[in-house]
């Protein structure tokens, strides 16, 4: 897995909101990809990749997570040649964004696999919801924290792409949620606008107790710590559902 990270600065000072933004950016990474490699993704069901944008001052901090070596070979031979030096937002009348500073970070996920065997992972944590994040369930759009929809997609990213099996074990996931609850929250609801929609969300932090045994334990927080790199909930790829990770 790799995480890249480019700190960006717009030359006219617009003030910009990152949930606005960060769609735009990954219409930049599309654009930017070779047609094959983007149509691909855009069938693919979970794609190999999450983004994020956040808002530091006056610059904007856009990271792209991702989980596929060639996918990652693919954007760092791209957006790290020393002659990618800015982006040009066409939907904000071709404002410029200066590249002020680029980061590449290698994140083993046999070290997640490692810690899960080796580690003893805390009956109570917290997951720091940084980007409007929403689940679809039954048609709807659901927009708070529900314990088995964390759960759910979190372990079904994780399928995905690193076992290539989309299914999530209904047995395993019942056993899962019965054992884990959420103890508290704050959160607020946000608009995700795509397009000409905005989806319900929210961002906040809940905390969340499991009772089990260790084995379990350990699981759950495996996989909410792939999430942080995979996102959880719906357009993760487009800027949603970006999570970290904190200890009790």
């Amino acid at each position: 897995m790799k995480r890249f990270t480019f700190i960006l600065e717009n030359e006219k000072k617009k003030k910009l909101y990152p949930r606005d933004l960060a769609p735009k950016l990954q219409g930049v990474l599309m654009q930017n990809l070779p047609s094959e490699v983007a149509e691909s993704l855009h069938q693919r069901e979970i794609n190999p990749y999450s983004t994020w944008v956040s808002r530091i001052d006056e610059e904007y901090k856009w990271e792209i997570n991702v989980i596929d070596d060639k996918l990652a070979q693919r954007i760092e031979t791209i957006f790290f040649d020393n002659d990618f030096k800015e982006i040009v937002l066409r939907s904000y009348g071709d404002l410029v964004m200066n590249i002020k500073e680029k980061k590449k970070e290698v994140h083993n996920i046999e070290k997640l696999s490692r810690n899960f065997y080796e580690k003893e992972a805390p009956s109570k944590f917290s997951i720091s919801f940084l980007s409007p994040t929403s689940f679809k369930s039954q048609g709807e759009y659901v927009f708070f924290p529900d314990i088995r929809l964390l759960i759910q997609s979190a372990m079904r990213k994780y399928q995905a792409l690193n076992e290539n099996d989309k299914e999530v074990d209904e047995h395993l996931l019942q056993e899962l949620e019965s054992r884990a609850r959420v103890t508290s929250y704050r959160t607020k609801s946000q608009y995700f606008k795509v397009h000409q929609s905005s989806i319900p969300a929210f961002e906040g932090e809940v905390t969340i107790s499991v009772n089990g045994n260790q084995t379990l334990k350990n699981y759950i927080f495996m996989l909410f710590s792939f999430a942080e790199y995979s996102g959880v909930g719906i357009k993760s790829s487009m800027g949603m559902g970006k999570i970290k990770l904190v200890s009790k």
